[in-house]
């Protein structure tokens, strides 16, 4: 945008103006940067002075919430199976009437007349519960109003929440895919609030319940900001290693020759496989397990890809060209004496054709577009 004004309102543009603008870009990144650690050092400051409230209920409350959820689980227990599936139904997964007469297969009179029901008995316990005798029947309308007054709640909101854990634990299960094409990227925020940044080229399935979070990791690379959730691990299965954390930044690639390579940029992830012992990295560190379980540290920092950057370190071509082909709008082939040799150094995907252009240089190896439109890497 600064180029673009500079240039509108008739200045001289830089001499070298892509380098203008890398450095205007570096600067602002840095800037950037510099906020996001100042903020990350203040919050952990402020959280480990006890400056953040605890919204935890205290010993009383925790009680009293126990009690009334044996209460009302003894009242469903005691109700017949076509009522029970009614009431959990509408009041706890939040289907209609109308769906929930369709699925058990009887009229909308009929669910109207078990939900009442249920919410009667209900209702009576909790009185009990209270040590209360239940008064005069109140008016149809305010029965959902009575049974929350009963629980000294506003509704169904965060006290609710809580006496109605146990079946929501049930209940709660969320599942997603998501595929990039080749040359794309996708940020995506889960249902916990962590988020999900994948690479081009990338497959991967999400399946959330209560007890715990899982990603499949089917190709590509991913790099994961996870919400801490002590009761609920997020775990990556990725060709036989599972990476697993409670909350943490860190990266997944899924490399052409079977390999996973795991980078930690904060935080401890656990990484298992079948054939090895687990091990633990801490941020910074990073760890590439072949497809027998040993595995290599690896340095360098993590998902470099979301900066555009490839970097390879005495790579066979071949594996180059397969990572360097998510990025490429061609086909990207190498013949297999090329695909043997060995290359070290760093790739801007953006600059792809650039790199390919100069390739010649380092390696005795040909590069040449065919008719079909593939770039073919062929050797000397």
């Amino acid at each position: 945008m600064r180029l673009a004004e500079s240039a509108g309102a008739g200045r001289p543009l830089p001499a070298d103006a892509r380098a203008y603008l890398n450095t205007v870009a570096a600067h602002l990144l840095l800037d950037r940067y510099r906020r996001s650690r100042w903020l990350r050092t203040h919050t952990d400051e402020a959280l480990a002075s006890g400056a953040a409230a605890s919204h935890a209920p205290d010993v009383a409350d925790g009680l009293m919430y126990r009690q009334a959820l044996a209460a009302v689980e003894a009242a469903l227990a005691a109700l017949p199976e076509r009522v029970r599936s009614a009431f959990v139904a509408h009041r706890l997964h939040g289907q209609s009437q109308a769906l929930i007469a369709r699925q058990l297969g009887v009229s909308l009179n009929t669910v109207e007349r078990d939900l009442t029901a249920a919410t009667d008995r209900i209702e009576a316990a909790l009185h009990h519960w209270r040590g209360e005798r239940p008064g005069a029947a109140a008016p149809r309308s305010g029965r959902r109003k009575g049974l929350a007054s009963l629980l000294s709640l506003a509704g169904l909101s965060l006290g609710a929440s809580l006496l109605w854990q146990h079946w929501r634990a049930q209940a709660l299960h969320w599942q997603e895919a998501f595929a990039v094409p080749r040359g794309g990227r996708r940020t995506e925020t889960l249902p916990d609030g962590s988020e999900v940044v994948l690479d081009a080229g990338t497959r991967i399935e999400f399946a959330f319940d209560a007890g715990r979070r899982v990603a499949r990791l089917l190709a590509g690379a991913a790099f994961f900001g996870v919400q801490r959730d002590p009761g609920r691990p997020f775990l990556v299965e990725a060709g036989g290693v599972t990476a697993t954390v409670l909350g943490t930044r860190f990266g997944v690639d899924r490399e052409p020759g079977g390999a996973v390579l795991v980078q930690v940029e904060s935080g401890r992830v656990r990484v298992e496989h079948a054939a090895a012992a687990a091990v633990e990295l801490t941020a910074g560190q990073g760890l590439r397990i072949g497809a027998d379980g040993r595995g290599q540290p690896a340095a360098g920092a993590a998902a470099s890809w979301r900066d555009g950057i490839r970097h390879f370190d005495a790579v066979p071509l071949g594996e180059v060209v397969q990572r360097l082909a998510r990025y490429a709008r061609f086909e990207l082939q190498a013949e297999p004496r090329a695909a043997r040799l060995r290359v070290s150094g760093t790739v801007e995907v953006a600059h792809l054709g650039e790199w390919l252009q100069s390739l010649h240089a380092v390696l005795p190896v040909r590069v040449a577009r065919q008719g079909d439109g593939v770039v073919w890497i062929a050797a000397h």
